[in-house]
């Protein structure tokens, strides 16, 4: 897909639950960051982690404001 559109790209979410190297496996507030098969995360961590999302797609195109 990347190759395909050229200014698309990654965004890593290991820098969102892995700050620092350190994986977290709950929220602040207790809650499972991921779902049963570990690989998907549960909808708790990605409210949490929608800020996030949000801010680094808002840097990536700054000229832009959200609808």
């Amino acid at each position: 897909m990347f190759a395909a559109h050229s200014r698309v790209r990654p965004l890593d979410l290991d820098e969102a639950v892995c700050p620092g190297g350190e994986c977290a496996t709950k929220t602040s507030t207790g809650a499972a960051i991921y779902r049963v098969d570990r690989v998907h995360f549960t909808a708790e961590a990605m409210q949490l982690m929608a800020p996030w999302i949000e801010a680094n797609i808002a840097a990536a195109y700054p000229s832009r404001s959200p609808a």
